[in-house]
């Protein structure tokens, strides 16, 4: 196996598994980033899912890592992950650089492993931070209601 191949696999499948357990570790001492993160990252594997299935894109044929199956637009670990990372970035700005960090060597990874086109994972990363945003704003709203 080549370094490049092995890098592409590495971030393009590997590295989300690390944004959750940095995330959950993080996130273990403060409540509201823990249900603001797992809420974000629910919704936004449920609308890329749906959006999916509405728009029905095919996926690129180069496909490196995997048997990509299923449809390509919009990429559900990127919209997942930029959720994610925005949700911390919205709690604490140093960690959620590092976050949105992670968050873009994965969406890196998909495109070079050939899974996804450029505008499936910018769109995935731009619907992941609307949503990490909606649902702060929502939270604080319902929190602060008086």
């Amino acid at each position: 196996m080549t370094f490049y191949l092995f890098f592409v696999t590495f971030i393009a499948e590997y590295l989300i598994y690390a944004i959750a357990v940095l995330f959950l570790i993080y996130a273990f001492y403060k409540r509201n980033l823990l249900l603001h993160g797992i809420v974000s990252g629910v919704l936004a594997e449920a609308f890329a899912e749906s959006l999916k299935y509405v728009i029905r894109e095919p996926r690129p044929t180069n496909s490196i890592i995997e048997m990509a199956h299923g449809w390509s637009f919009p990429s559900t670990h990127s919209t997942i992950v930029f959720a994610i990372a925005f949700s911390v970035f919205l709690y604490n700005k140093k960690f959620g650089i590092l976050f949105l960090i992670i968050a873009f060597f994965v969406a890196l990874g998909r495109v070079l492993g050939g899974v996804h086109y450029v505008h499936d994972v910018l769109a995935g990363a731009l619907f992941g931070i609307i949503i990490s945003y909606v649902v702060n704003k929502f939270y604080i709203s319902v929190r602060y209601k008086k």
